[in-house]
């Protein structure tokens, strides 16, 4: 598989690719072999995930020169965190899912990736009421034709998640604490800075974010050397 002509510009150290369901067909066919007995048992039949967990295996490959096949990734149940073992600095990994799109980012330290298809004026009725009171405001003062209001409040959402899964809180945190800004001037808390990145798809919004701190150790479900969360 050519993971280079998945590969999005992010101006930074962090590495993101975008998959469309095309790119992805014949993966799991061609890659399953890959995957351990666990693996396979967590994913229960279902492609979505047994593609989530080719394409780690694959991405971290590249990233670690070890075989795919090789890697000692301990893969958890749903909402529980998958650890890479046995690698000395490993990259941590983030992953989402969207109608049609796969996307995934890399990075030394926390992040977060969130791709989102721009939603429906009612969805993003409900999605603008959950952000900071200052970005409802600057959403709703502005009269933008709707398929902008749409596209911006979408857009304004995978900030949101990009941000609370590089936190490694998800909506277990209030998603109105933090305000996300503006596609021009995007805005994250202390510790941490949001991008809203090109994603090359009409109706596609795409952001990432990473820990502009030094990275710090995080508790790992599991103990072994070269321990890395995977978010």
């Amino acid at each position: 598989m050519d993971l280079s002509a998945s590969r999005i510009d992010t101006g930074c150290a962090a590495t993101v690719h975008l998959f469309t369901a095309n790119s992805l067909q014949g993966l799991v066919d061609a890659h399953t072999h890959l995957l351990t007995a666990a693996e396979l048992q967590r994913a229960g039949g279902r492609s979505q995930r047994l593609e989530s967990y080719i394409l780690l295996r694959l991405l971290l490959s590249e990233a670690t020169g070890i075989g795919p096949g090789d890697l000692d990734l301990r893969v958890g149940a749903p909402g529980i965190r998958t650890h890479l073992h046995g690698v000395a600095d490993p990259p941590r990994i983030s992953l989402s899912r969207t109608n049609g799109y796969t996307a995934v980012a890399l990075a030394r330290g926390p992040v977060g990736i969130d791709v989102e298809t721009t939603r429906p004026t009612e969805q993003c009725q409900l999605l603008l009421s959950l952000l900071h009171p200052s970005d409802r405001r600057r959403l709703n003062r502005r009269r933008f034709p709707r398929f902008v209001f749409r596209r911006e409040v979408t857009a304004a959402w995978t900030r949101k998640e990009a941000t609370l899964k590089a936190q490694a809180v998800g909506l277990s945190r209030d998603p109105a604490l933090d305000e996300v800004g503006t596609r021009r001037t995007p805005l994250a808390p202390p510790g941490y800075r949001v991008l809203n990145l090109n994603s090359h798809h009409r109706g596609v919004e795409l952001a990432l974010c990473l820990s502009s701190a030094p990275d710090r150790p995080t508790p790992a479900v599991e103990s072994g050397g070269g321990v890395r969360p995977i978010s």
